[in-house]
């Protein structure tokens, strides 16, 4: 189980000042969100001029209510993005079940300069299998 303190650490480690940050969403990507602008608010590391770039309108409204500057991909380049997953394979290949924006976070994946995937060890396997779940976009229809 992916604790408090473990969040915090991943924080004080991969982000830096002047990054722009995109979180995956998921009920841990919210925590995430949260951890990061206690980081930011307390001054623990140097953070100044983060942004965010949100998977979903419940991140954005989090985000907001944080005041995190929100910014978008038509604007800025993901420095980190993070994703938390249900599975991911040996050929780093994942699978995420708990996501209200299966698109948003696949495109804010691939054009993240760095991209952090987070899963529990015993759902990191030789091949996924299981229920995948997908999306149909609007403008695909």
């Amino acid at each position: 189980m992916l604790k408090d303190e473990h969040i915090e650490d991943f924080i004080v480690k991969n982000i830096k000042s002047g990054d722009t940050v995109s979180i995956g969403t998921s009920k841990l990507g919210t925590v995430f969100l949260k951890k990061l602008a206690l980081a930011i608010e307390r001054e623990e590391i140097d953070l100044k001029g983060i942004s965010f770039v949100p998977t979903s309108n419940e991140l954005a409204e989090v985000a907001s209510q944080l005041k995190l500057p929100i910014t978008n991909l038509n604007d800025s380049e993901i420095d980190v993005a993070v994703e938390f997953v249900s599975a991911v394979d040996w050929d780093f290949n994942f699978i995420k079940r708990e996501s209200f924006s299966l698109v948003r976070d696949k495109m804010i994946a691939q054009s993240a300069a760095t991209l952090f995937v987070v899963c529990e060890e015993e759902n990191f396997s030789k091949t996924l299998r299981g229920k995948i779940p997908f999306e149909v976009a609007p403008f695909g229809w």
